[in-house]
């Protein structure tokens, strides 16, 4: 005898007629915090600041509100906020829901 499945349909769903899959799947992922083109020129910006550091010298970035000199001190957390950056353009890119990973196990 097979057990029957019941997912519970969420309000949102009815509205939708979409009573196939369970809720979780349902949802739209979390929203990125800023666009791709935004992203792109942050990592751009922090990519001439690392650069620059780097290097020796110091670097200037300002943008209306803000204004910060980096210096050699600074590059651990320039590095910080590249990979965060590119987590967002990730999300962006491919969105933030569950990931499918098609493979076959290691053996």
């Amino acid at each position: 005898m097979r057990k029957k499945v019941v997912h519970h349909v969420h309000e949102a769903h009815k509205a939708h007629d979409v009573h196939d899959f369970p809720s979780l799947f349902c949802h739209p992922p979390p929203m990125a915090i800023f666009t791709i083109t935004e992203i792109e020129a942050q990592i751009a910006a922090y990519k001439a600041a690392l650069l620059a550091v780097a290097g020796g010298k110091s670097y200037r970035m300002a943008n209306g509100a803000t204004d910060r000199t980096w210096t050699s001190e600074d590059i651990a957390e320039i590095r910080k906020t590249l990979e965060w950056l590119d987590s967002e353009r990730q999300k962006v890119i491919i969105g933030a829901g569950p990931q499918i990973l098609v493979g076959r196990p290691r053996r």
